[in-house]
């Protein structure tokens, strides 16, 4: 089941990446879940818990649209648990998701915590060009990646 997972999701990621070659800027927002309470996406993704795959998966799709598919990191906005990297409240995740490929620390890459208001801003500023984000135009290509068990309020 995980190998078909991840299958599914590169085929997704080289498809929405071959389309995005041709746009004039490329975006894409990762939003993956936290603890359950009023207002947060998902369930699973609590800190300091045995859940690092949410962290690990939003890592790598961070990663692989920065490194292997070109999309400015500045471009890319990473909703994720509270608004901390796991690698920042967890010192026990792995050292793949800390470390860049040159050895040096990892800048922070979460812009902003799981919740439905972050999420509804990051979307309503995109489309506007408001909430001090880009104004995501008719030609340019937007990526959207979630990963969580659905919405919990």
């Amino acid at each position: 089941m995980e190998k078909l997972r991840l299958i599914l999701m590169t085929i997704a990621v080289v498809l929405s990446a071959a389309y995005g070659l041709s746009a004039q800027e490329k975006y894409a927002i990762i939003i993956t879940g936290d603890s359950p309470g009023d207002g947060y996406i998902g369930q699973y993704a609590v800190p300091n818990s045995d859940y690092d795959e949410f962290w690990n998966d939003t890592y790598l799709m961070w990663e692989m649209l920065v490194t292997k598919y070109g999309f400015n990191d500045q471009n890319v906005y990473v909703l994720y648990a509270t608004g901390l990297d796991e690698n920042q409240i967890n010192p026990n995740i792995a050292t793949r998701y800390t470390v860049a490929n040159s050895g040096t620390l990892l800048p922070k890459i979460t812009d902003y915590e799981a919740t439905i208001e972050k999420v509804n801003n990051v979307l309503i500023g995109l489309a506007n060009g408001s909430n001090n984000l880009p104004y995501v135009m008719e030609d340019d290509f937007l990526f959207v990646f979630t990963f969580g068990h659905g919405l919990m309020i």
